[in-house]
């Protein structure tokens, strides 16, 4: 028998304009519009629309047994309903046939549960009311941005009465991985982890217990790159349905709920787990991307405590993970977002950029 979880993921940061010293103080404009729009419809076309095809087309035909999880940031779905609102129709046909489960994630796909707690669980929010509001679903899987894992903030999601996150199986030893689906951590009672494999290909093994979460830019074999990858991926799943009949497809959810009847309470015992934490060394090397990730968090708290509800949106649209390892030295231009919409020059050209920016946002937090 073969049992499937499969979790898709789509993030496109906001891109920026070039923003030169001379423009702070003057200029409050700082994304470039015509970039993230063309972007837009061109993933959407090409990637979003043809995979939610796909996938209803799996659904219908199986009559509800494929079932797929979607991790959606929220300033991806902010970019969707400006410039291809017709991609939320195609995500609101998945949320009607009752086999998709959205996971919450940070709305700007974001490091802040590393750097500031209260900030992490109010993006959390963030996004849970953009997805309610959206496609009249409540998230209550917790996947965090680069799936990061440590022992406070599972402690966190444990108080917020979260019942189910999503990790990196990496962080768990190799014994761990396949015997452990869902298991408990130290310090939680009810909050189920459940690990993912990472790195998968329209060539990954599909035979037995497969729990993956990809990006729907899933590398592909073709000049297209991702445009062609999730619909091979997709492909092989289903030829894999047709194959074995008794193919069993599960949501993120329904794993932890396993867990979760093996609650001390019930005289069954959990599997218990201790992950290896995370940290930020693998995304943050620098002392550019340190000052200015920084800068950044130490200007969204000044929004809030100045009351600057018109400058925080923008402050936290800045936390995006992108605009640091953009910054990563040793990179080609353009390396943290992929090659595909220009930020500007090297490294240390877009940290200047970035700098600038929060140069004209801390002069607008203390007028």
């Amino acid at each position: 028998m073969n049992v499937h979880s499969i979790c898709l993921h789509a993030h496109q940061p906001c891109r920026l304009k070039r923003y030169t010293f001379f423009d702070i103080g003057r200029v409050h404009d700082y994304e470039d519009s015509a970039v993230n729009a063309a972007l837009t419809h061109e993933r959407v076309t090409h990637l979003f629309l043809p995979a939610n095809e796909k996938m209803l087309r799996m659904i219908d035909k199986n009559n509800g047994r494929f079932k797929v999880a979607l991790s959606i940031s929220g300033i991806t779905l902010e970019q969707w309903e400006r410039y291809a609102p017709r991609v939320l129709t195609s995500f609101r046909k998945l949320a009607d046939t009752g086999c998709v489960e959205f996971l919450a994630v940070p709305y700007y796909d974001s490091f802040a549960s590393f750097l500031s707690i209260s900030e992490f669980t109010a993006q959390l929010d963030l996004h849970r009311k953009k997805v309610r509001n959206l496609f009249n679903r409540i998230p209550e899987t917790v996947c965090n941005t680069k799936l990061m894992y440590h022992a406070k903030l599972a402690r966190v999601l444990e108080r917020l009465k979260y019942p189910v996150m999503i990790i990196d199986e990496a962080c768990l030893e190799p014994g761990d991985i396949h015997a452990n689906p869902a298991f408990r951590t130290d310090g939680c009672r009810r909050l189920a982890c459940v690990a993912v494999q990472r790195s998968v290909s329209p060539h990954t093994n599909l035979d037995g217990f497969v729990n993956v979460l990809t990006g729907y830019d899933m590398p592909g074999p073709d000049s297209n790159g991702g445009q062609r990858g999730i619909i091979d991926f997709l492909d092989r799943v289903s030829t894999c349905i047709d194959g074995c009949r008794d193919t069993i497809f599960t949501l993120p959810s329904e794993i932890g709920a396993h867990c979760a009847e093996s609650r001390p309470e019930t005289g069954k015992s959990a599997s218990l787990c201790r992950p290896r934490n995370h940290n930020l060394s693998a995304w943050i090397t620098s002392e550019l991307q340190h000052d200015a990730l920084h800068t950044v968090y130490d200007l969204t708290q000044k929004a809030k405590t100045a009351g600057a509800s018109d400058v925080l949106p923008t402050c936290r649209m800045l936390q995006a993970v992108e605009h640091f390892t953009a910054m990563a030295p040793g990179q080609p231009d353009g390396h943290g977002l992929k090659g595909d919409a220009p930020f500007h020059g090297s490294p240390y050209d877009m940290y200047i950029n970035f700098m600038n920016i929060m140069a004209d946002i801390e002069e607008r937090i203390c007028r």
